[in-house]
C-alpha cells in the first residue's frame, strides 16, 4: 500500500495545525466579548496546544473541530474557506491512529482518506477563493500528475500573501491556514528516494541510544526499504569498511562502495530517503568543517545525555530483512 505520510511528517503536520488554531483563538480576544466567549476561546487554545504538543485523543479533535467552526459561525467576518477546511482537517485527525517519534511505520498506517480529503479541501478553497489563480489551477488538484505543480504554485503565492499582511489581519490568519493544509497534502511521491547499484548501508554505533534512536526513525521514514542498517561492531562492518576505519564517534554511510561520515553522510542519507528530507541537501553549501562542529560535539556527549545501552539493537521481526549482522 502507498503510504503518504510518515509519522514524523505526520507529528509536525499536528503540531503546526494546533499552533494555528491556538493563535487564532488567541488572536480573537477582546475586551468586548461576553466571558462564556473569552472562557471558550482560551479552553479551546489550551485543548489546540495539547492536541500540537502531542495529546492524541479522538475527543479533542472533535471538540477543537467543532468548537472552532462554532467560533467561525459566531463571527462570520473572519469565517473563510481556509478556516472552514481547518476544522474539517481538525475533525479528520480524530481517525488517525495514535503515533510518536518512536513508532515502527510498519505499526502504523496513515489513512490515505484523510489525505485525499484534504486535497479535496484545498481544490474547494481556491475555487471559491473568487481568484483567477484559484478558479484556474483548482480542476488540477484532482490529477495526481499535476498536484505537484498545482501544490508549488499555491505555497508561493500564499507565502507571497503573508509577506505582506500584517500577523492581525484576518487575511493573514486565513493564509496561514492554507499553508498548514498544504503540510497535509504534501506527497513524498513527488521527490523519489536516490536509487544506488546496490541497498546503501548504514553503520551505527549499536549500543548508543541516541543512533539508535536516529535508525528507529530512519526505518519510520524509509518507505522503499531502499536503506540497509548494521552496527559499526558486526560482522559486515568489518567486510565493508577498512580497516581503522570502524570508529565509533560518527554514524559510516556506505553506498557505490564509498564511506561518508559525519555531516556528510547525514546529508547523503536525506537523498536517499526522499521526499521532503531530499531538501537537507541545501546544507551543502555550508563548508564540512563548519557542519561538522555540532555533529562531533554531539557525538562526544550522546552517552552523558542520551545513556547506552549494554547490547546492540535487535531488530524487530519485520525490521530483520534491513538489518545485517
Amino acid at each position: 500500500m502507498t503510504r503518504l505520510a510518515s509519522p514524523t511528517s505526520y507529528l509536525i503536520f499536528r503540531g503546526f495545525l494546533g499552533i494555528y488554531l491556538a493563535g487564532s483563538c488567541l488572536l480573537r480576544l477582546d475586551r468586548g466579548d461576553p466571558w462564556w466567549l473569552t472562557l471558550t476561546l482560551v479552553a479551546l487554545s489550551i485543548g489546540a496546544m495539547g492536541f500540537g504538543w502531542g495529546i492524541q485523543k479522538p475527543w479533542l479533535s472533535v471538540v477543537l473541530a467543532c468548537g472552532s467552526a462554532f467560533l467561525w459561525g459566531q463571527d462570520l467576518s473572519v469565517a473563510t474557506s481556509s478556516s472552514l477546511a481547518v476544522s474539517a482537517v481538525m475533525l479528520g485527525t480524530a481517525f488517525v491512529p495514535k503515533v510518536s517519534f518512536k513508532t515502527n511505520i510498519s505499526e502504523w498506517t496513515f489513512p490515505p482518506w484523510i489525505f485525499y480529503f484534504g486535497w479535496f479541501l484545498l481544490a474547494l478553497g481556491y475555487g471559491l477563493s473568487g481568484s483567477t489563480l484559484g478558479l484556474i489551477f483548482a480542476p488540477l488538484c484532482f490529477f495526481r500528475k499535476t498536484r505537484w505543480f498545482v501544490w508549488l504554485i499555491y505555497l508561493v503565492s500564499q507565502l507571497a500573501n503573508l509577506v505582506s499582511l500584517s500577523l492581525g489581519d484576518s487575511h493573514a490568519a486565513s493564509t496561514i491556514g492554507m499553508i498548514v493544509l498544504h503540510l497535509l497534502t504534501f506527497d513524498p511521491r513527488w521527490i523519489p528516494p536516490k536509487k544506488s547499484q546496490q541497498k546503501p548501508v548504514i553503520f551505527f554505533d549499536g549500543v548508543c541510544n541516541l543512533c539508535n534512536g536516529f535508525v528507529s526513525w530512519l526505518v519510520g521514514e524509509d518507505f522503499d526499504s531502499n536503506l540497509r542498517f548494521a552496527s559499526l561492531q558486526g560482522d559486515t562492518a568489518k567486510t565493508h569498511l577498512a580497516a581503522g576505519s570502524q570508529t565509533l564517534d560518527t554514524v559510516l554511510f556506505w553506498a557505490d562502495g564509498q564511506v561518508y561520515q559525519r555531516s556528510e553522510a547525514i546529508l547523503r542519507i536525506g537523498i536517499h530517503l526522499g521526499g521532503v528530507w531530499w531538501f537537507l541537501w541545501i546544507f551543502k553549501i555550508i563548508p564540512p568543517v563548519l557542519r561538522d562542529v555540532v555533529y562531533r560535539w554531539i557525538a562526544s556527549r550522546r552517552y552523558r545525555f542520551f545513556g547506552k545501552s549494554p547490547t546492540c539493537r535487535i531488530p524487530s521481526p519485520a525490521e530483520k530483512t534491513r538489518f545485517l549482522a
